[in-house]
C-alpha cells in the first residue's frame, strides 16, 4: 500500500471555521483493508493527543476505494493561526493506529500548514492604548 502525498497548493485558503478538502491519494493492490487515519495540531502544541486532532479515519474495499475522493476537514475556530501545525497521515493494514508509534505495515506522511486569517483581519485584535 502506498499514498503519494497531498500537494497543497497556495490557495486552499484554510480559515478557522472554514473547510479543508484533502484528496486521497492511495494505492492498495493488497486486495486486503487499508486504514487511512490523519491526525492536525490545531492548537499547536506540537502533539496530535488533543480533542479533535483526529480528522480522519478511513477503511478502504482492498483496493483503494474509501467512497469518497476527498476528505472535508472542518477547521476550529480556534485554530492557531501564529505558526505552522503539523498535519499527519498514516496508511497501514493495522487499523486503530495512533499518531505515534508503530505499525506493522505501511507509512507516515507529516506535512506543516499554516491556518489563515479571516479576510480583512484576524480576530481578536489587541489594542494598546499608551
Amino acid at each position: 500500500i502506498d499514498e503519494d502525498g497531498y500537494n497543497f497548493s497556495n490557495n486552499l485558503n484554510i480559515v478557522p471555521g472554514g473547510t479543508l478538502n484533502l484528496p486521497i491519494n492511495v494505492t492498495n493492490t493488497t486486495g486486503t483493508t487499508a486504514h487511512y487515519e490523519v491526525w492536525i495540531d490545531w492548537n499547536g502544541d506540537g502533539d496530535f493527543n488533543d480533542p479533535g486532532e483526529m480528522v480522519a479515519d478511513l477503511s478502504d474495499d482492498g483496493a483503494a476505494n474509501f467512497g469518497q475522493n476527498t476528505i472535508a476537514i472542518s477547521v476550529p475556530q480556534n485554530a492557531s493561526t501564529t505558526q505552522p501545525i503539523g498535519l499527519r497521515a498514516r496508511l497501514s493494514h493495522t487499523d486503530n493506529m495512533s499518531p505515534t508509534g508503530p505499525a506493522l505495515s505501511g507509512e507516515i506522511e507529516d506535512y506543516l500548514i499554516m491556518i489563515g486569517c479571516k479576510n480583512p483581519v484576524c480576530l481578536p485584535l489587541q489594542f494598546t492604548i499608551k
